[in-house]
């Protein structure tokens, strides 16, 4: 199983910017979980979720839960800029 994040931009998926493994995705779950709970998407192996106004909310719930300090640099560089991302499954 692997979730890869992507930049997304005009509907398109864009480059790679983070892997997430079975370990990862297990050590995320907490903060994928809380993610759901605060704004109804839900981020899985299985499907695609593009994250794009409520990136900052999850940024909140990553540096909330201490968690993934790679993802939430990447994550913080993206919304500084104005980027979106998706979390593409298998």
């Amino acid at each position: 199983m692997a979730l890869d994040v992507h930049l997304y931009e005009n509907r398109r998926i864009g480059q790679l910017l983070f892997q997430i493994d079975d370990k990862t995705y297990g050590d995320l779950y907490p903060a994928f979980e809380l993610f759901h709970q605060r704004t109804g998407l839900f981020i899985d192996p299985y499907s695609d979720v593009v994250v794009d106004t409520a990136l900052p909310a999850f940024i909140a719930v990553l540096t909330e839960l201490q968690t993934s300090t790679s993802l939430l640099g990447i994550l913080e560089e993206c919304d500084r800029t104005g980027r979106s991302v998706i979390f593409a499954g298998d």
